[in-house]
């Protein structure tokens, strides 16, 4: 048949971007790991919960760039002002989910803990769509 080339096709590119997900899921899990602490030390220090989740994500997006520039979109090629874009991308995340983890923290009684988590969940989705459409890009087979 005609049509059986091109599913394999689709196949194969959907087991790829699968295999680049779980890269991300990893990196992510090892990066959110190294902000998680940095949040706890610095709750423990009486560090206000905005200025530590700033803190956190701060040193988990400078990470995060090199493990997934690395690892994860190796075989990607990075756009022009990726690290730029990069940083706009998680830049204009940070600030709707530092909203939304105010606000859950804030007015909802959310314990800070959760309310990072929850955030957390989200916004990786977010990242690694953003990420993969606007910095590292798909090369050209």
């Amino acid at each position: 048949c005609i049509w059986r080339p091109k599913l394999r096709r689709l196949r194969t590119r959907r087991m790829e971007v699968n295999w680049t997900f779980y890269r991300f899921l990893y990196v992510g899990v090892v990066v959110n790991l190294l902000a998680i602490s940095a949040f706890n030390i610095l709750i423990f220090f009486s560090v206000p919960h905005e200025l530590s989740y700033i803190m956190g994500f701060s040193i988990g997006a400078l990470t995060s760039y090199q493990l997934n520039r690395r690892f994860t979109f190796s075989n990607y090629k990075i756009s022009q002002n990726g690290f730029f874009r990069y940083i706009f991308v998680y830049l204009s995340l940070f600030l709707f989910f530092l909203a939304v983890f105010s606000y859950l923290a804030r007015f909802q009684d959310v314990e800070p803990r959760v309310a990072q988590l929850i955030v957390i969940a989200a916004q990786s989705i977010l990242n690694f769509y953003f990420i993969e459409k606007f910095v590292f890009l798909r090369r050209q087979v």
